[in-house]
């Protein structure tokens, strides 16, 4: 399976809570492709919610550098310290400053995999906030209206569930996009 399928099957286990498969895929992720911090990031969300809050701290913090994936990571260590039984009331703030600081000047990528996390996670309006930022930023990127329509249809409010199919089929366009067609299926 390529990169963009494996993402995707991400996707889907991270939306059904199927958390040790999230943990077996970006495994296989990481291995076929370590150039792709993304993996990483997956893998320690799913051993985040596999409960090995520590574990999943550390791998956080090795990874909240890199490039794309800096926000999301920064927003995971807030999410994780709160998940912990003691809550490192300092490194949330610090955390939460940084992830002030880096959104001002995000890029397309590091706001859609913010937006992702946070859909995943359930924080629907604020997933939309950061999606909303990176189509306008990339002038309507299909990866961005797609995962708007997953907000959509997940958060199943009538008036904008009529736009999803519409932004599914957009990214079904010019080529095959994976998310768009689950997407597609599952709406229908």
């Amino acid at each position: 399976m390529d990169s963009q399928g494996l993402k995707t099957l991400i996707n889907y286990y991270c939306q059904e809570r199927y958390f040790h498969h999230v943990l077996l895929v970006a495994s296989e992720g990481i291995k076929k492709y370590s150039n792709d911090p993304i993996f990483r990031f997956y893998h320690a969300y799913g051993t985040l919610m596999e409960g090995k809050i520590q574990e999943a701290l550390r791998e956080f913090e090795a990874i909240k550098n890199k490039q794309d994936i800096s926000l999301c990571s920064l927003i995971a260590l807030i999410y994780a310290h709160k998940m912990s039984p003691n809550p490192d009331r300092e490194a949330i703030l610090e955390s939460d400053a940084k992830v002030k600081e880096q959104r001002k000047g995000a890029g397309p990528k590091a706001l859609y995999h913010a937006g992702l996390f946070l859909w995943h996670v359930g924080r629907h309006d604020k997933a939309r906030e950061y999606i909303d930022r990176m189509i306008k930023m990339s002038n309507g990127s299909k990866e961005g209206q797609v995962l708007r329509a997953w907000l959509d249809i997940t958060r199943g409010k009538e008036p904008y569930t009529k736009k999803a199919l519409r932004y599914f089929e957009e990214g079904l366009q010019n080529g095959n996009d994976i998310f768009a067609l689950l997407g597609k299926v599952s709406w229908s």
